[in-house]
């Protein structure tokens, strides 16, 4: 079904004589323009927001990885001093299995014997506590 237009009236005609038309699409033109403008403003403004954003990033980045050679550092630190630490008792116990052999080679106080075992306890209470926070270092 055709839909037919209507014949203008004499009114409708004089509101839309060639003058009056082109003073609209040029009214019209002129807005195009503004919103295209307003485009390209809002395109650069997001595409300096954007290189803000990947600068912040960028920096972000170096921060962490920053921190986390600091953090490796000091980690290294810690398990150096615990390294130090255990060989002290090593060393330890060595020296009180040497003094246990001497003892055992001569004829020595009692008492004597009784405070070398005393040390080798504490020496070997202080190893498994060490083994216990290496095992549990070592899991995390």
């Amino acid at each position: 079904m055709k839909t037919k237009l209507k014949k203008m009236d004499k009114k409708t005609e004089e509101l839309f004589k060639a003058s009056s038309v082109a003073v609209l699409l040029e009214n019209m033109n002129d807005n195009i323009k503004i919103l295209a403008e307003g485009q390209l403003s809002l395109r650069e403004e997001m595409h300096r927001n954007t290189d803000d954003l990947r600068g912040e990033i960028s920096d972000l980045r170096g921060e962490m990885h920053g921190a986390i050679n600091n953090l490796r550092g000091e980690m290294k630190e810690g398990f150096d001093l615990l390294m130090e630490y255990i060989m002290r008792i090593d060393k330890e116990v060595v020296s009180i299995r040497k003094e246990f052999e001497d003892v055992k080679e001569k004829k020595v106080d009692w008492s004597i014997y009784s405070a070398l075992e005393k040390r080798m306890n504490v020496a070997e209470i202080q190893i498994e506590k060490m083994k216990v926070l290496l095992k549990l270092k070592n899991s995390n």
